[in-house]
């Protein structure tokens, strides 16, 4: 420090006055080696053309963390720009059969059925005896495999209980699916031996936002994330959305990529992921939407 002292007072009077210039310059904002204020580039400011290519490409997807340059609403919520591209796999094989496969679903429509869970093998997979308690047969069994990020049947369904399950595919431009796992109180005058019934074990959807069969909405909140991007029409604008999460207790908002803990339907606590919910402008991309919803906790 001493060494730097020396030599600043050694310095000419023009000297010292062409340092503090260019020092005031730089600090605000002046035309100083490294300083981009008049070089074209981008200064961040949305709305304005600096001849950089965009901040996104409807072609190509950007990655996560996405920030639209815009500052948060007055609400304090805050924008979040991020983009996630998660998706649920839902396939039957047994008794029951459907999947979405590379030249459509098999079968197309809604499958419902009741039974018991005989097995939970793992994260992803059920095994549920669709054998009524009133028929004289042997287990007839469907194995049910729900793949998402983040979901595990392990902690969502309880083994032995008795359950509804229907379970959606249908195609148009591409395969979309849904399931939906509750339990039932009694089963053809069979009792619930673990459960009291009326519990939503999963609900997992991909390629829709809102299904039936469960007790709350699912609904896009816009971002304002991709201002200026062309839609194909619809009646969507494109954007990286959130998505809220709506029943007759509880209300939230869970952005892209997110797990929220505090949502309720009923008396019932869960835990909802979005894992996806964009639209970028394509002509008929109806389908960049996915979620699951499981218990909070596992039921009394």
């Amino acid at each position: 420090m001493a060494t730097f002292r020396t030599s600043l007072a050694a310095l000419p009077l023009f000297s010292l006055l062409s340092l503090t210039i260019l020092g005031f310059g730089a600090g605000c904002g002046g035309s100083v080696a490294g300083d981009h204020g008049d070089s074209g580039a981008d200064t961040g400011t949305p709305g304005v053309d600096t001849g950089d290519p965009p901040l996104y490409d409807t072609g190509i997807y950007p990655p996560p963390p996405y920030d639209s340059g815009f500052p948060p609403p007055a609400d304090g919520g805050g924008r979040v720009c991020s983009r996630s591209n998660d998706h649920v796999d839902i396939s039957m094989t047994g008794s029951h059969t459907g999947t979405c496969s590379g030249t459509g679903p098999t079968p197309r429509g809604t499958t419902s059925f009741d039974g018991r869970v005989v097995a939970i093998v793992d994260d992803t997979t059920v095994q549920i005896d669709t054998c009524p308690p009133t028929a004289d047969c042997v287990a007839i069994i469907t194995t049910l495999s729900i793949k998402a990020p983040g979901l595990s049947l392990f902690g969502a369904v309880i083994k032995g209980s008795l359950v509804h399950v229907d379970v959606t595919f249908l195609r148009d431009w591409t395969c979309t699916s849904s399931v939906v796992m509750t339990s039932l109180s009694d089963w053809d005058g069979e009792k619930n031996p673990v459960d009291v019934g009326g519990r939503l074990y999963v609900a997992a959807v991909d390629g829709m936002t809102s299904i039936p069969g469960v007790a709350f909405t699912v609904a896009e909140v816009s971002n304002g994330c991709l201002p200026g991007v062309p839609s194909c029409g619809g009646g969507r604008t494109p954007d990286l959305y959130a998505l809220r999460f709506t029943s007759s207790t509880a209300n939230t908002v869970v952005p892209m990529g997110e797990t929220t803990y505090g949502f309720s339907a009923g008396s019932q606590p869960l835990q909802v992921r979005n894992l996806r919910s964009f639209y970028e402008g394509a002509c008929d991309a109806y389908w960049d939407f996915a979620w699951w919803a499981a218990p909070g906790f596992l039921p009394d």
